[in-house]
């Protein structure tokens, strides 16, 4: 994904056509959202699993310490 970037703004490679460039952009737009959504997935599965297992050891309070509520969470 690197070199395509590198193909897409090196300005002595002339030989790419504006379409090409474009197919390039949306290949690594579509590569990072993909890899973003999939963070996302994991991240949200890991506390959602951190969670249940802290309710069953009627542990609540450390998990809620460590990723806080509702209202205070950042991700």
């Amino acid at each position: 994904m690197l070199t395509e970037l590198k193909n897409v703004v090196n300005i002595t490679t002339l030989s790419m056509t504006d379409k090409e460039r474009m197919d390039v952009v949306e290949r690594c737009y579509s590569k990072m959202k993909r890899y973003r959504n999939l963070v996302s997935y994991y991240t949200n599965k890991n506390i959602s699993v951190s969670y249940l297992r802290a309710k069953k050891k009627n542990d609540l309070d450390r998990i809620m310490g460590l990723y806080g509520n509702m209202n205070e969470r950042y991700w």
